[in-house]
């Protein structure tokens, strides 16, 4: 049950050492040698196991359906002052807008506002972002397109 307990700490507070110590300090050094083996262990399982990543390290990719994802893209500055109707996402790459997370700087604080089913019309700004969903090989196709739009003068 220690090895156990120390484990499961391991995996949910993501503190190998803390949990060690704890088991320790709690239960004694007899423990010690047990928690040491199921902390190597859940940390060689838990290595590509992403539920022990956050969601921020994680690739901003989500798959709804096999074969589709939803993914945030960062509007490059030359997308600036553009709509999402000038930019023909869809007609373009098949692909839909779902949300607009916009970027704002007020008096040196920064702040996010997100926006479900965003107007058609509203101007981008750089550092927005959009929420697209579709296939993954239009999204990687737009994906790929961007970072060429982005690399060329």
């Amino acid at each position: 049950i220690i090895p156990a307990m120390a484990a499961s700490l391991v995996s949910i507070a993501n503190v190998p050492l803390a949990a060690m110590l704890f088991v320790v300090e709690v239960f004694g050094a007899p423990y010690l040698l047990p928690a040491l083996i199921c902390l190597i262990v859940t940390v060689l399982l838990a290595l590509d196991v992403s539920i022990y990543r956050s969601q921020r390290e994680k690739y901003d990719e989500r798959q709804i359906l096999p074969g589709y994802s939803v993914r945030r893209v960062s509007i490059p500055s030359h997308w600036e002052n553009k709509t999402i109707v000038d930019l023909r996402i869809r007609n373009r790459y098949g692909l839909n807008v779902l949300g607009l997370i916009e970027n704002h700087s007020k008096s040196g604080e920064y702040q996010q506002q997100v926006r479900l089913n965003p107007d058609m019309n509203k101007r981008l700004h750089e550092g927005d972002i959009l929420v697209v969903l579709g296939r993954d090989v239009r999204l990687d196709e737009f994906e790929k397109r961007l970072l060429e739009e982005i690399s060329s003068p």
